[in-house]
C-alpha cells in the first residue's frame, strides 16, 4: 500500500520546550515544557541571497550547562534579515533526560548531543526547501552550546553536515566537560529517591524508565547540585574523551582530530567569564560586597574554588602554586585585587585557557581558517548577573549584540558605541558564516587577524575599535601555566615522575620564586 505524504506543519507559534529545572532565572524558561519538544526555529530573510546557490545557514545550540536552556530564548530575526543569512535555532534534550548514563548498553546517554547531531542532519536535508545552502552551514552556540558546537567537529558522524565552527565562550577541554566523572553514582542517587532499586543496573533503569517527569522533577529539586548529567564517553557519538584528546594527538594521528582541522572555526571568550561561575557558590548580594583577605583566600575560597571546577582536592603545595600565579603582587593584601584575581582564575581556568588549547589544536592545519576574539566591555545590560566591581563582559554578555538585539528581554540602547559594536560583529559573524572569513563579503573595521600557535593573533571587542584592537599571544601566560607547569607540578605531587623528595622540594620552590617574581610569599 503506497504511503501518503504526510500533513504540513503550521508553525504559528513557539513549541514547547524540553523538560527542566532553572538553576538562575533565565526568561522563556517559564514557556510550556513537555517531552515533545525537539522542535526547531527556521528564520529566512525575504530578499535573493547572497549567492546563487542559496542563503548561507548558521544553526545556534543554546547553553545552560547541558541543565536548562530552549531556542525560544534567542530572537536571531533582526541577524537574519540584516545579515542575509538563514539562522535555525534547536531544542535538545537537557539534565537527566537528555544524559542520564550507566555507562553502559542499559543507558549510553548523550541522547541531547544525539538530538543536535539528528537536528543538524534534517538543516541538512531541508535547508533547501526554505532558500539555504547546505554546502554553507555553520554550528554555533554559547557556553555549553560552544561545547556542544566544538565536541560535534570532534564526531565523524557529522561529516558533510557542516563547514564551520563558532564557539562564544566554551570548549571541549573545560574542565566542565570531564567525561571520567563517574555518572552512575548520579543514577543510584536519582534511583534511590525515586524508590528503585540502586543495582543491579538493568534492574534499576527498568525502574527508573516507569517513572513520571513529575516524579523526576520532584527528586531532582531536592537532589539539587549533588547530582549532575552531561556529556561522556559513551563509545558510540563520543569515542574520545575531549579533555584528553589535545594531548594525546600529540603522539598519534587521530581521526577525529583531522576532521576537527578541516573546518573553519571563529572562537573567543568575555573579560569576566567567572563571575558566572562564582553564582553557583554564593548568592548575588553576598558577590556584591565581600571583602576577602588573603587569609581567607588560601583558607576557604581557594581550596572551595579549585574543588568546584576540578571536583577534587588537590595538595598544599599546589594550592600554594595556584595562589601564588593569581596574587597581584603590587598591592596583595587589598581585598580589591583579591576577589579580581579570583574570578580571573575561575574564568582563565574553566574558559580562557580551554578555548586557547582548542585554538592551539586546530591551528595545526592550513586547510581551514581560525579566528580568535576577545570580547572586553561591560554592556548596559547583561543577561546574567554580575557584580558592579567587574568592569568587564561577564558571560553571555556578547549574545545580544551577535542576535541584533541588545537584551534577550528586549531592552532599549541608548549607547552610541553599544550600537556600532553591534553592526561590527553581526557583520563579522555573518561574513564568518558566509565565507569562513570574517572580513569579507562585507567591509568591516578593523580587519580581523588569523589565529596562528605562533603569533596568538586575536581581534579585542570593545566600545572603541581600530587597529590597535588586534593584538598578540592570546592569554600565552595564562596557558602556559595551566597547560604546561600546573599539570607537571601535578604530575610530581602525584608521584608520576621519578622525582626525589629534595628535588620536588626544590623544583616547586623554585617556581613559586619566578611566579612570586621573588615578593614575600605571604
Amino acid at each position: 500500500m503506497e504511503s501518503l505524504p504526510s500533513s504540513p506543519f503550521y508553525a504559528k507559534r513557539h513549541s514547547a520546550i524540553c523538560q527542566q529545572i532553572p538553576s538562575v532565572e533565565i526568561p522563556f524558561i517559564t514557556d510550556h515544557k513537555s517531552e515533545d519538544c525537539l522542535y526547531l526555529n527556521v528564520y529566512v530573510p525575504d530578499r535573493p541571497a547572497d549567492s546563487t546557490s542559496g542563503h548561507a545557514v548558521m544553526i545556534w545550540v543554546y547553553g545552560g550547562g547541558f541543565q536548562q536552556g530552549c531556542a525560544n530564548m534567542y530572537d536571531f530575526s533582526t541577524l537574519s534579515v540584516a545579515s542575509n543569512i538563514i539562522v535555525v535555532t534547536i531544542n535538545y534534550r537537557v539534565g537527566v533526560f537528555g544524559f542520564l548514563s550507566t555507562g553502559d548498553e542499559n543507558a549510553h546517554g548523550n541522547y541531547g548531543l544525539w538530538d543536535q547531531h539528528l537536528a543538524f542532519k534534517w538543516v541538512h536535508d531541508n535547508i533547501v526547501d526554505f532558500g539555504g545552502d547546505n554546502q554553507r552551514v555553520t554550528i554555533a552556540g554559547e557556553s555549553a552550546g560552544a561545547m556542544s558546537v566544538i565536541q560535534h567537529g570532534l564526531i565523524l558522524g557529522n561529516r558533510g553536515y557542516f563547514k564551520r565552527i563558532i564557539a562564544q565562550s566554551g570548549s571541549t577541554s573545560s574542565p566542565f566537560m570531564d567525561m571520567d566523572r563517574d555518572g552512575f553514582k548520579d543514577v543510584q542517587a536519582v534511583a534511590h529517591d525515586l524508590g528503585c532499586k540502586t543495582a543491579p543496573i538493568d534492574v534499576s533503569m527498568q525502574c527508573l524508565r516507569e517513572k513520571s517527569v513529575e516524579d523526576y522533577l520532584s527528586v531532582l529539586k531536592e537532589l539539587g547540585n549533588k547530582v549532575f548529567f552531561g556529556p561522556r564517553v559513551d563509545e558510540k557519538l563520543i569515542k574520545i574523551n575531549p579533555r584528553k584528546i589535545a594531548k594525546m594527538s600529540e603522539s598519534r594521528h587521530l581521526d577525529e582530530v583531522e576532521f576537527f582541522r578541516t573546518l573553519d572555526i571563529l572562537s573567543g571568550f568575555n573579560a569576566n567569564e567567572g563571575a558566572s561561575m562564582w553564582h553557583y557558590m554564593t548568592d548575588k548580594t553576598e558577590l556584591e560586597t565581600m571583602q576577602p583577605t588573603r587569609e581567607q583566600l588560601r583558607n576557604e575560597l581557594l581550596p572551595q574554588l579549585m574543588k568546584f571546577i576540578y571536583e577534587k582536592v588537590f595538595a598544599d603545595v599546589l594550592m600554594q602554586l595556584v595562589e601564588a600565579q593569581y596574587t597581584d603582587w603590587t598591592n596583595p593584601k587589598d581585598y580589591k585585587s583579591i576577589r579580581l584575581q579570583i574570578e580571573k582564575l575561575i574564568g582563565d581556568a574553566t574558559f580562557g585557557v580551554p578555548a586557547v588549547e582548542m585554538a592551539r589544536l586546530h591551528n595545526v592545519s592550513s586547510v581551514s581558517r581560525n579566528f580568535m576574539y576577545h570580547f572586553a566591555p561591560r554592556p548596559s545590560y547583561q543577561p546574567l548577573p554580575s557584580p558592579s566591581w567587574l568592569q568587564g563582559a561577564g558571560h553571555a554578555d556578547e549574545i545580544p549584540f551577535v542576535m541584533g538585539a541588545f537584551g534577550l528581554l528586549g531592552v532599549g540602547n541608548e549607547n552610541a558605541w553599544e550600537n556600532e559594536l553591534i553592526i561590527k560583529m553581526m557583520t563579522y559573524w555573518s561574513n564568518f558564516v558566509k565565507s569562513g572569513d570574517p572580513n569579507k563579503p562585507e567591509f568591516v573595521y578593523p580587519s580581523w587577524p588569523q589565529y596562528s600557535t605562533d603569533n596568538g593573533d586575536y581581534l579585542v571587542l570593545d566600545k572603541s575599535m581600530s587597529n590597535e584592537s588586534t593584538k598578540q599571544h592570546f592569554y600565552a601566560e595564562e596557558a602556559n601555566f595551566w597547560l604546561e607547569v600546573f599539570p607537571d607540578i601535578v604530575d610530581v605531587v602525584h608521584d608520576k615522575k621519578d622525582c626525589g623528595n629534595e628535588t620536588f622540594t626544590s623544583a616547586v620552590s623554585l617556581v613559586l620564586a619566578l611566579i612570586s617574581s621573588s615578593a614575600t610569599f605571604l
